[in-house]
């Protein structure tokens, strides 16, 4: 196997043009690193622990299914249905949404009703969307929605960004392996 340096005049040998040699950059440096931050920031919310998020404590006024609606950067807007709580004294509504795999929010419905007191630990607020989201639900010192389903759906997008991450490097792999993009036969 041979290794080639990875220098200028190879960039510029890669392609003839600017537009080639801003492909390569994007693809070796800002891909990549684009990806490895993406993962870092998955891997710190996974670690969090409940205690630091924000917490809030009230009385259940409301609860039952919402549609939660999500405002992406491209004016995309996708509605999922979800669990929410309303507590007394607070404009706020709580969401909490499971995979798609599995909606069933029967489980929840069962251990909490109106009057019961209940501690929330949220993310905070986001623009974006109607809803505040739920990282874990207490009532009175009984997890009802625990942090590890949250993780779960985080760990999703970790595995995700780590398989883009390798699928970004591979263009990387085969330039330093064969000196081009394709291997030669």
């Amino acid at each position: 196997m041979k290794l080639y340096k990875l220098d200028i005049k190879q960039l510029i040998a890669v392609g003839k043009n600017k537009i080639s040699i801003i492909a390569v950059l994007f693809v070796f440096l800002l891909l990549p690193s684009l990806f490895i931050f993406l993962i870092n920031e998955q891997y710190k919310k996974i670690m969090r622990t409940p205690d630091s998020y924000y917490k809030q404590t009230g009385i259940v006024e409301d609860l039952g299914m919402t549609t939660k609606t999500y405002r992406g950067s491209s004016a995309r807007i996708s509605k999922t249905p979800t669990f929410f709580v309303k507590m007394k004294a607070c404009d706020t509504i709580f969401s909490y949404s499971q995979s798609i795999f599995n909606r069933n929010y029967e489980a929840i419905t069962k251990r909490v009703n109106r009057g019961d007191s209940i501690l929330i630990y949220h993310e905070g607020f986001n623009k974006r969307q109607n809803t505040v989201d739920i990282v874990q639900l207490e009532k009175r010192d009984t997890v009802i929605i625990s942090k590890t389903l949250f993780n779960n759906k985080e760990t999703i997008l970790l595995v995700w960004f780590c398989l883009l991450l390798v699928v970004s490097l591979f263009p990387a792999y085969m330039f330093v392996k064969y000196g081009h993009w394709r291997s030669k036969q």
